[in-house]
């Protein structure tokens, strides 16, 4: 199996040779993670359609630290340096939830000079994470 790669030298696609063991690695993101559509919510989709949405959209959220990146960026955007520190886990580490959270359209970035600033304001994520919040900050 083949996969197309970009470099960073000439922006061209170079083939490169993949043994389907790391096929999962390259796969397209809309195989592996699911991507928050608001027409989920259309006479069109099923209830099957609509219980598999949100189930994989709560199994984005189900890691500890992808929850409270969601959390911190439903505040205001950060950078990954800031929320590395406030998270407490390393760069690359983050790097890898933000990538995840970002293909699946629940954050988004914006890049300015060399820094990307992430942000939450998925209307359907925000109402989740404050509904958490009203359930465990009662106590």
């Amino acid at each position: 199996m083949t996969q197309h790669i970009p470099t960073n030298q000439n922006k061209t696609l170079q083939p490169v040779r993949v043994s389907s063991e790391d096929h999962r690695l390259f796969a397209s993101p809309s195989h592996s993670f699911p991507t928050i559509d608001r027409s989920m919510y259309s006479d069109h989709a099923t209830r099957d359609q609509r219980l598999s949405w949100h189930a994989d959209l709560l199994s984005q959220l189900a890691n500890p630290s992808r929850l409270q990146v969601c959390v911190l960026l439903s505040n205001r955007e950060q950078d990954v340096n800031s929320l590395a520190r406030r998270i407490g886990i390393s760069q690359p580490a983050l790097s890898r939830h933000l990538a995840r959270l970002h293909r699946s359209g629940i954050i988004k970035f914006r890049s300015h000079a060399q820094f990307r600033y992430y942000s939450c304001d998925h209307p359907d994520v925000l109402r989740l994470l404050k509904v958490l919040t009203e359930i465990f900050d009662a106590d």
